[in-house]
Order: C-alpha cells, then sequence, then structure tokens
C-alpha cells in the first residue's frame, strides 16, 4: 500500500518474504524525529538493505548499487 503523506509518499508492506518479522526490526530500529515533538521509528540500516535485496525489484536493486556507493558496500554480502 502507498500513502501520501505532506511530506512524501510512504510505502506499508504487511509481510514481504525474505524480510526479517516486526519483532526484529523493531529491535534495531532508529527514532528519529518527524516533526516537532514527534518521534517514529524506522528500520536500520543494514535490516533495510535486507528487505530492499528480498524485494527483487530492479528499482531496489539500483537503491543497493547507491547505498553502496554512499555507505560503502554491504558487509553482509
Amino acid at each position: 500500500m502507498k500513502l501520501r503523506t505532506r511530506f512524501g509518499q510512504v510505502h506499508v508492506l504487511n509481510r514481504m518474504p525474505g524480510t526479517p518479522a516486526f519483532e526484529e526490526l523493531e529491535a534495531d530500529c532508529l527514532l528519529v524525529v518527524m516533526a516537532v515533538g514527534g518521534e517514529g521509528p524506522v528500520c536500520s540500516l543494514p535490516d533495510w538493505r535486507q528487505m530492499k535485496r528480498a524485494s527483487e525489484r530492479p528499482r531496489d536493486a539500483v537503491d543497493l548499487a547507491e547505498l553502496d556507493e554512499l555507505q560503502g558496500e554491504d558487509p553482509s554480502r
């Protein structure tokens, strides 16, 4: 499901094979300030990369290559 917010588009996935369970994602999440006085959980970079790899979508392969260029190659590969 795609949601449009005033901050941009948000993709909401219920469950995708090959991705960590919510409890695992929550354990490693980062709290990010979303607005004045508000925080929201965001998955960790390693978990995000794992989800991008699991999707097997062409756009996610491009995202992963860009992440490797910006952040260094994924150590779990």
